[in-house]
Order: structure tokens, then sequence, then C-alpha cells
């Protein structure tokens, strides 16, 4: 059974051929986002870059921030906020829509702890900021999990 996104790629032909490129940028935007670990982040958001054609193979730009929260103890939590910059090199073929490689261009970690008064939300704006410089401002901001 193919799933959708396997379906669409493979009715486009081989690598970005045939079909119509906002509808293969869509399948690849939602891999690129799906991967963006939120489970353990108190909030995480994506710049996504968009998909071009390299090698034979399809490579997807993004820039990552995810927030997390570390207590130290019961009275002091340490905010951290990590931004990335990757490539992502996609496979086609008979099974679905996968990574092969990603690389990483670029990555920082922001701190701060409740003690020295530094909120959250300053945390993450650093980070965000830092992914807004790299990214550019054609990239399409999704925020993923949001912090209140």
């Amino acid at each position: 059974m193919k799933t959708p996104a396997l379906s669409l790629i493979l009715g486009c032909g081989l690598l970005l051929g045939a079909c119509h490129n906002g509808e293969q940028q869509e399948v690849m935007r939602e891999l690129v986002i799906s991967k963006v670990p939120t489970a353990n982040a108190i909030a995480a958001s994506t710049w996504f870059m968009g998909c071009r054609p390299k090698g034979g193979y399809p490579f997807c730009k993004e820039c990552q921030v995810t927030l997390h929260q570390r207590d130290e103890d019961e009275y002091i939590a340490e905010y951290i906020g990590y931004a990335s910059l990757y490539e992502h090199q996609l496979t086609i073929g008979d099974e679905p829509l996968t990574y092969v490689v990603t690389s990483t261009f670029g990555a920082t970690k922001f701190t701060g702890d409740a003690i020295a008064g530094v909120s959250p939300d300053s945390v993450l704006e650093r980070a965000e900021t830092w992914c807004e410089e790299k990214a550019g401002r054609h990239a399409e901001h999704v925020p993923l999990k949001t912090l209140y």
C-alpha cells in the first residue's frame, strides 16, 4: 500500500519531473516539518527554505529552533534554545519518501536561567533571530509548538 506522499511522488515521475512544482514542494515540506523534534521541547518552530534538485536527488533546507527547560533543582529552571541550519537529502523510489543524509550548516545553543532573570521568551527569541538571519526573508516560518 502506498502512502499519499509516495503516490504523489511516484505519479510525478522520478525526481521532480512531471508534476507541478508546488505539489512536490508541499509533499517534501510536510516531510521536513514532520521531523522537527517537538516531543521534549517546550517550544519549537522551523523556517522552511524549500527544496531543489541536486545530483539526482531532492535537497530541502530548513532552520529548526527548539526550546527546552531543565530543572537544576526545584527552584531554578534553566532554558536552552537550540538553533540548527540543515540541508536534507531525500530519496524517492519504491519506498516512502525519507531522509538519506542530513547535513548541518550551522548550529548554536542559547541558554539562560530563571535565577538570573532570564525568561524562556528571551532565550527563544535569540534562537529564532539566529534562524531568521540564516534562513533569509523568503523562508516560511512554521510555528510547531508555542511557548504559551
